[in-house]
């Protein structure tokens, strides 16, 4: 007796599917959990910046603005300060966390508003016409009619009512036992949801670029007939040739512009104008406005061998003692000396600063060791703190405001498409509507009515069309009864 042995063959074992590049990093993007934490961590920043005191302008560039911008807000947030500066948490509009977080939230809903274009185009082009059993199982909505009137006049009904809501009507799948219809209204208002989406990858991509290459300076100082640089890494100074100024009777400001003059680098002047509040120079996407203006003191420094150490005026822009003086700061580095300047506020005179002088008081780098205080008149020197100094004169001096913000035109262009396609989005909403009509075996009309979709508004416009139907049918009168019946059934 021969035994035989049969070894089985194994199929093939199949080889691992390649994972695409990308493929992981696209389905990040589009995954739902993606835009919900993106958006969690774009408001948290948002409120962050919003609750915690934000870094000024001028003190980003400036370490002595610096310093006394934290010595200002050191007592109210102790020793978190120094970690929350740190994280850029009291600067965070201009920081490169913020700028990553609009970013990738744009990416995100770039990538959603791909993944859904081709079916919301497919259902706007060729919506699918003949699944009104599908629509009937799977919507809202879904309505069975048996109306005691001949089948032509149901037909005539609805249609005149579709066509009176502005329905577009198209045959649906051919059926010889009964007429099925297809209508829609506003089919491209699914459209809106893309144009929203659009408008907000622009608005957040504008943000990430004007966050990480956009600075504004709220007020800058410029003594009339001096310059100053605008920082920033532009290569820029603006110099103020002039000022001028109107007031109504009442003694209130009716005018006030500068006359600016821009260079670069080289020293060339690239743009010139005059600027007001509303009326600014621009020049490479940089626009410069008027602010304020005020008051400036003149001041000559010398160290003690003689030797210039400063000549130029200090503006008088800030206020102390409720409002009674004017106060100006000016930091010598290379001195280790920081100065004060006092004067009286206008309006408000001071019998210890009589006019035509000016208090100057004199501290070390650190700005809390005094060295010495001097009344100083015009034109005459005076040593104090180991430095002569001299009050020239009264200057003037203009406050503007410097803004570069190269996304600000895309941010309103997406701003109004976000706005548009919302409106519309809420307002008109796509319509659709499966209609079946045949005899009944009764006698009269069987009407099924589907409406698909997610939302209220289908099933209540079934209602409606419901409604309209059995009003129609009960003025009319069949030849085997003197009124009609009307059977709703919803489902």
């Amino acid at each position: 007796m021969t035994t035989r042995t049969t070894t089985a063959r194994r199929s093939p074992t199949p080889a691992p599917a390649r994972r695409r590049p990308g493929l992981g990093v696209w389905r990040a993007l589009t995954a739902k959990s993606s835009a919900i934490g993106l958006i969690l961590a774009l408001g948290i920043l948002t409120l962050a910046g919003t609750l915690l005191p934000q870094l000024p302008d001028a003190a980003r560039e400036d370490p002595v603005a610096l310093a006394d911008w934290l010595a200002e807000v050191r007592p109210r947030l102790g020793s978190f300060t120094d970690p929350l500066l740190r994280l850029r948490l009291l600067d965070v509009f201009h920081s490169p966390l913020f700028a990553t977080v609009a970013g990738l939230l744009a990416l995100s809903t770039l990538a959603c508003t791909v993944n859904r274009t081709p079916a919301i185009w497919r259902s706007v082009a060729g919506p699918r016409r003949d699944q009104g059993e599908l629509a009937a199982s799977h919507g809202v909505g879904h309505r069975h009619l048996v109306l005691a009137a001949p089948v032509e006049h149901v037909e005539a009904v609805l249609d005149r009512s579709l066509r009176a809501g502005r329905y577009r009507i198209l045959p649906a799948s051919p059926d010889t036992q009964a007429r099925t219809v297809y209508a829609d209204r506003f089919r491209y208002a699914a459209l809106a949801t893309l144009v929203a989406h659009a408008g907000l990858v622009i608005v957040l991509t504008g943000v990430a670029v004007s966050s990480l290459v956009g600075f504004r300076d709220t007020e800058m100082p410029i003594v009339v007939g001096e310059d100053h640089p605008v920082g920033h890494g532009t290569g820029l100074t603006v110099r103020a040739e002039s000022f001028t100024d109107s007031y109504h009777d009442d003694g209130t400001p009716k005018d006030y512009a500068s006359d600016l003059t821009l260079t670069d680098a080289t020293g060339a002047v690239v743009a010139a104008d005059t600027v007001r509040v509303n009326d600014p120079l621009r020049y490479q996407g940089i626009a410069i406005y008027q602010a304020t203006y005020g008051v400036a003191a003149h001041l000559r420094i010398a160290d003690a061998a003689g030797s210039l150490l400063a000549d130029r005026g200090v503006p008088l822009r800030w206020s102390s003692d409720g409002g009674a003086h004017a106060v100006g700061v000016l930091d010598l580095p290379a001195a280790g000396r920081r100065m004060a300047v006092v004067a009286p506020a206008s309006g408000r005179p001071d019998p210890s600063i009589p006019a035509g002088t000016v208090r100057l008081f004199v501290y070390a780098a650190d700005g809390t060791t005094a060295l010495g205080t001097e009344l100083l008149h015009t034109g005459a020197p005076a040593q104090v703190g180991g430095i002569i100094v001299t009050f020239v004169r009264e200057r003037q001096f203009t406050g503007v405001s410097i803004a570069h913000d190269p996304a600000a035109g895309w941010v309103w262009l997406g701003a109004l498409l976000l706005v548009v396609g919302m409106v519309v989005t809420f307002s008109l909403r796509p319509r659709r509507v499966w209609a079946r009509i045949a005899a009944a075996p009764e006698g009269g009309a069987s009407v099924d009515l589907a409406a698909p979709g997610r939302h209220e508004h289908a099933s209540a416009h079934l209602d409606d069309l419901v409604e309209e139907l059995t009003r129609a049918m009960a003025t009319h009168r069949s030849p085997d009864s003197d009124a009609a019946t009307t059977t709703a059934r919803p489902r």
